[in-house]
């Protein structure tokens, strides 16, 4: 998915369908808050509103860009959406600009773990509570997926 329409359309669609799946299960949902598949719902839609916010300027896919070789860190290098806006912000000042890095490692990771990620881990996070509502499932089923929604929730039981 290289052409920006695409991605855009894709990225629509996903968030088009998790939010009917969310309104439906909502809509059929009785069962009170602290159930699995509502934290899995609550956690699926925080990463769709996170994802959305960082998509509202710029493309959901995120580069890492080498700029500077160190020999302790790897280099620093800036992030940037598909279509050249910067994520990433802090480098000194060169010649009166803002010169955005960050270290390699860090940078990789922020463009590896971009929206397109984020609305990925909702949709599973949506498969996983439509599992938990309609299956004769218990919260050891899907104990990977709490456990990330937990996280996500920032709540003391996730992996953090």
């Amino acid at each position: 998915m290289t052409d920006r329409y695409e991605q855009r359309m894709y990225i629509n669609d996903v968030l088009a369908r998790s939010e009917e799946r969310t309104a439906a299960r909502l809509a059929a949902s009785t069962a009170p808050s602290d159930q699995p598949a509502d934290l899995l719902a609550a956690a699926a839609q925080r990463l769709r509103d996170l994802a959305t916010a960082t998509t509202t300027h710029g493309s959901a896919h995120w580069i890492y860009t080498q700029r500077h070789d160190h020999p302790e860190y790897g280099g620093f290098g800036t992030v940037r959406t598909q279509d050249g806006k910067v994520v990433t912000g802090g480098g000194p000042a060169r010649g009166g600009r803002r010169v955005p890095n960050v270290v390699r490692p860090y940078g990789e990771w922020i463009a590896t773990m971009d929206p397109t990620l984020g609305l990925l881990i909702a949709h599973w996070l949506d498969d996983e509570a439509e599992f938990q509502q309609h299956a004769a499932a218990g919260p050891e089923d899907s104990e990977h997926a709490l456990d990330f929604a937990r996280a996500v929730l920032g709540q003391n039981g996730g992996q953090q």
